[in-house]
């Protein structure tokens, strides 16, 4: 079943409550590609960083990555979750001084990366600051 699209009028607890009773495959959620851009869109009103394709930043080494975390894919725990997510997300990119940002958030169960009871997040970013 597809997810409601990333709309913007719906509030986000809401859009992710929805997302947890309509993107379920095998009993978990396995959101679609558009709750990607919802989130990203939830991250940049909260830290004024822009979302991005960052494939020719991280190929000259211009990328930051932060460490990759879990949500529950659990349709009980998933909104909560991703909520709390955002919320670390958006603190740790306005420290880091991120100028853009990526996220990748989805639930794969193809080859190595068989996790289905577990909601993959992974953020690359870009920063003006000049770390060593």
């Amino acid at each position: 079943m597809n997810a409601p699209g990333p709309s913007h009028d719906t509030p986000i607890a809401e859009y992710l409550r929805n997302i947890a009773l309509s993107d379920i495959r095998d009993g978990y959620v396995a959101p679609s590609p558009g709750v990607k851009e919802r989130l990203e869109w939830e991250i940049q009103k909260r830290t004024n960083c822009s979302p991005a394709l960052l494939v020719r930043e991280h190929v000259a080494g211009r990328t930051k990555c932060m460490e990759r975390k879990f949500i529950s894919a659990d349709p009980v725990t998933f909104t909560d979750d991703t909520l709390a997510g955002i919320e670390s997300i958006s603190a740790a990119l306005k420290k880091l001084g991120a100028t853009h940002f990526e996220i990748a958030f989805h639930n794969t169960v193809s080859g190595p990366n068989e996790w289905g009871d577990q909601v993959v997040v992974a953020v690359r970013y870009v920063s003006q600051r000049h770390e060593d």
